[in-house]
């Protein structure tokens, strides 16, 4: 059974379900908030962040996507064979918590590398990404 809670009333049906569910097998519980998908301006964003550090240190964006996502790796349990194994995502699964979290350690290594990048909400991102754009390298 899998089940989304929203109110009071599902948590005590689906306590109802679990306390009168007989214990037979092996089980997978798991109780997390939901959390929404990242925007489409969020990894607009992120591909901006890279193509400035793919711009000031010559790197490849691409090369500089998988060095970082290696770096800081987001990973999440599945079950193979009856076996719990960590694995990699890739940003495109991410919500939008893990999203800016990836996001904010890249800006913070750009940083300290003298690579000044703009706040999502800066006034002065749209001229950033403009330039970068005027020279299609986003």
């Amino acid at each position: 059974m899998k089940s989304t809670i929203r109110t009071n009333t599902d948590k005590e049906a689906f306590l109802t379900y679990v306390k009168g569910k007989e214990i037979d097998s092996a089980y997978r519980a798991e109780f997390s908030k939901i959390r929404r998908k990242r925007s489409l301006n969020a990894n607009a964003y992120f591909w901006l962040i890279l193509t400035i550090g793919m711009a000031e240190t010559g790197n490849d964006k691409d090369d500089l996507y998988y060095y970082f996502m290696n770096k800081y790796p987001t990973t999440k349990e599945v079950e193979i064979s009856d076996e719990i194994h960590l694995v990699s995502i890739t940003s495109s699964a991410f919500n939008t918590a893990q999203m800016a979290t990836l996001t904010d350690h890249i800006r913070r290594e750009f940083s300290m590398m003298g690579i000044s990048t703009p706040d999502a909400d800066s006034d002065k991102l749209m001229d950033v990404y403009n330039y970068y754009h005027d020279r299609n390298l986003v």
